[in-house]
């Protein structure tokens, strides 16, 4: 011990090479100052300020003299004695000021102006610039040094600047620069001793240090105590850096070479064997679930730890946006954290990972041994957490192009069984079609008071309901919206809920209605069903009862947004239709919008409520989505486009049959559709040329167009379809009179017949009364236009 205090002592830089240096210094300083130039210099300034000091006592008794005349006289109240005392003072001073051969400068503080302003250009600048606190100061300007002192006369609030040149103190002045000459080269002479001195006692050990440095070898000198010193530390320090070197590029490789969870364990694993502490990363989800471990290692442990973030000093981290550190004591601070307690840490290092928005996305949490975080310790865990920040949003991106991919194959998916659905509909309504038909017929024959009432009223309520589920497939298929009008979805959700809920007493409905929804173009009967889906699907997730919420809402919709359900951006209201019930497995959500699908046992349901739903919505250029979660109920969400249009007022039709007259082609692929409409036609009054195709059609005409009145003609044919059997009929006669008739609706395709000049359309199956209204209103605007 006492050989190393010897060493540090006797081969120190100080007492070899620097202390002689010093002393040098300080001996030739010290001569310098106190014996030449601090006593030249003294000198001059005593006497110069000596005569500024008399010469100041001078003025200032002259503005003293005039004030105290003033008193004696009593006049300090007159302004204009005063005026013109303050005046004479004035010319006083300036008379005295010119016989001394000064410069001078009186300011005037309280009306804020010069009074007398006898100095050069030069001193006015520098006055302008430098405003004096001491009493004296002295100024070159011209080659010659100026002193200037100043005093304030406090009665009349005056400023009085003097300003003297030194041209008698020429002289004395040459002396003192002689000295500063002369001081000046003894300064010199010593800073090259000085240099002198330091280049041969410095630059061999330091030269041996460098050349060590530049060969890439760790230095390795003995001798001096501070260069020996300063040699083991950069050694030290190429050491530590050569490690972190090789830490960065093991870094870089993991992140070249892993992905997803095998990215961030193996991170963990890196950070916690080179800072020899435990490390846990977690990710922030939202506000609800809070963070989640992603990723865990453990140092020098072999215990089982419970690596929960409970306890830990998220959400502060997550609101300051900061990293909250302890170097030790950790545990007090945060007790109720268990991998802290399980672990016996001391020291706590939190950092939070970014997202390339600023937002805190997780954080990284190191903790263990007590221990002092260096610069290089937490730009070690920056860098990590930049790498963890990418990979969270790389993976939310590919997470989201497989919600995408999941979205645009079930559209595809559903589009095909749309397809399917809407031609079994377009069967099943033919034949609902000879069912309501020969009802209709039957009532109209005077059943209506037989026993046979009841059953045939019967059939029509069953016709209803078949009626009901082609609507269903046709929800599904293209084509189907109906009667399209402008609403206020409000009164839509409102009278829906309000039927629902006098048939379900335990389930309770709480609805918050945006004010002034936008106006959307809709079927209601459309939007009913698929409302009235959602609430017996809510419904039955709640057997035991519970709570729906309605909610309606403006939105405006980006393209990023609508892109995975291929509808255009812009104004849209949003209608949230939520419940309390059991909640909904990943597997059946993705599934739910499937035609026929069920979770129900047999003969519990159809599968095509919420299919059914989904088209209807895929029709009136929306889209409608589910969220879900086992245990913590369901949400579905409909997005139905805004319009421009009015809402219109809309009245009740008369359900009376019309009598009428004249001849109608009707034509139908399907001979129980002809057979049942020509009878149907007949009782109206009617004449009927029947036609089982659009050719045949085409012929009948030709031959009878001056006697047919009106085409009843089905949209759906082979060979020829509806479409273009009306064009045909139109080149014979371009006044052909033509109303369509399909199991599809009024959209689309027949929609594109009636834009090129089609005078009407009837939904199959249609009974006895609205065919007599529809054909009422064709003839007889056909008969008002001849």
């Amino acid at each position: 011990m006492s050989k190393k205090y010897h060493k540090r002592i006797f081969n120190s830089l100080a007492l070899q090479m620097v202390l002689p240096v010093v002393i040098v210094t300080i001996v030739l300083g010290a001569g310098l100052y106190f014996f030449v130039l601090r006593s030249v210099s003294d000198f001059a300034h005593q006497q110069i300020n000596a005569a500024l000091r008399g010469i100041s006592k001078e003025v200032y008794s002259i503005c003293d003299q005039n004030f105290t005349e003033l008193i004696e006289d009593g006049q300090l109240g007159n302004s204009r004695a005063v005026r013109v005392k303050k005046a004479l003072t004035v010319g006083a001073i300036e008379d005295y000021v010119k016989r001394s051969h000064l410069e001078c400068r009186i300011y005037d503080n309280r009306h804020d102006e010069f009074l007398l302003m006898r100095i050069s250009p030069p001193v006015k600048k520098y006055l302008a610039q430098h405003q004096a606190r001491e009493t004296s100061s002295c100024i070159t300007h011209n080659g010659e040094l100026c002193y200037i002192t100043h005093f304030n006369f406090k009665p009349w609030s005056w400023r009085v600047d003097l300003i003297k040149d030194t041209t008698q103190y020429a002289p004395l002045m040459n002396q003192v620069k002689a000295v500063y000459i002369v001081t000046g080269i003894l300064l010199l002479f010593s800073i090259l001793v000085t240099f002198f001195l330091l280049e041969k006692l410095l630059r061999s050990p330091i030269n041996k240090i460098i050349t060590s440095v530049r060969a890439g070898k760790s230095p390795d000198y003995k001798g001096i105590y501070e260069l020996e010193f300063l040699s083991d530390n950069i050694a030290q320090m190429k050491q530590s850096l050569e490690q972190r070197s090789r830490w960065i590029e093991k870094l870089y490789r993991i992140a070249v070479t892993n992905h997803g969870e095998q990215l961030f364990a193996r991170l963990a694993n890196t950070i916690s064997d080179a800072l020899g502490l435990n490390v846990l990363i977690t990710r922030f989800v939202n506000e609800e679930k809070g963070f989640i471990a992603v990723a865990s290692a453990t140092h020098g442990l072999n215990s089982t730890v419970n690596f929960s973030p409970d306890g830990l000093p998220l959400q502060q981290i997550i609101v300051k946006k900061q990293a909250v550190i302890f170097e030790s004591g950790v545990s007090k601070n945060f007790p109720s954290a268990r991998c802290l307690s399980d672990t016996a840490a001391k020291c706590y290092a939190g950092l939070p990972v970014f997202s390339h928005t600023g937002d805190v996305i997780g954080v990284i949490n190191t903790f263990g041994k007590e221990r002092t975080f260096s610069d290089w310790d937490l730009n070690l865990i920056k860098t990590v957490s930049q790498m963890i920040g990418a990979e969270f949003e790389l993976m939310d991106k590919e997470n989201e192009k497989e919600h995408f991919r999941e979205q645009v194959f079930r559209a595809q998916k559903l589009e095909s069984l749309g397809l399917l659905a809407g031609g079994i509909a377009h069967d099943f309504n033919n034949l609902l079609m000879g069912l309501q038909g020969n009802a209709s017929l039957l009532l109209l024959n005077g059943l209506d008071k037989s026993e046979f009432y009841e059953r045939i009223k019967h059939i029509e309520e069953y016709v209803q309901r078949g009626v009901s589920l082609t609507r269903q497939l046709l929800g599904i298929a293209k084509g189907a919206k109906h009667e399209v009008r402008p609403y206020n979805i409000n009164s839509i959700i409102r009278k829906s809920a309000e039927m629902f809920g006098r048939t379900r007493k335990e389930i309770r409905i709480a609805a918050k209605y945006q004010v002034d929804v936008f106006t959307i173009e809709l079927d209601r009967w459309q939007i009913e069903q698929v409302l009235l889906n959602l609430f017996i699907n809510a419904a039955q997730a709640m057997p035991a009862g519970g709570k729906i919420y309605l909610k309606t809402q403006n939105v405006l919709l980006e393209k990023d947004f609508v892109s995975p359900h291929n509808v255009k951006p812009g104004r849209y209201v949003k209608i949230s239709v939520a419940d309390t019930g059991i909640g909904m497995k990943k597997e059946i959500c993705e599934r739910i919008f499937d035609p026929f699908f069920t979770t129900k046992e047999i003969g519990g349901g159809t599968g095509l409520g919420l299919s059914s739903a989904y088209g209807i919505i895929k029709q009136h250029n929306g889209f409608i989505d589910v969220g879900s979660k086992l245990g913590c109920g369901t949400t579905f969400y409909i997005y139905l486009p805004a319009s421009e249009e009015m809402i219109k007022e809309t009245t009740c039709q008369q359900e009376t049959a019309f009598e009428g007259k004249g001849t109608i082609l009707f034509v139908d692929d399907e001979k129980i559709v002809t057979d049942v409409g020509s009878k149907m036609l007949e009782k109206l009054g009617y004449k009927v040329l029947t036609a089982s195709s659009g050719k045949e059609a085409v012929d009948i005409y030709q031959h009878n167009k001056g006697n047919i009145d009106l085409v009843l003609l089905d949209m759906i044919m082979p060979e020829m379809d509806g479409g273009e059997t009306f064009d045909r009929l139109w080149q014979i006669d371009p006044e052909v009179k033509v109303m369509l008739s399909s199991g599809y609706s009024v959209d689309g395709r027949a929609q594109e017949i009636l834009d090129r000049g089609c005078n009407g359309f009837i939904q199959k199956p249609f009974d006895l009364i609205e065919l007599s209204r529809k054909l009422k209103e064709l003839l007889m605007e056909n008969n008002d236009n001849k």
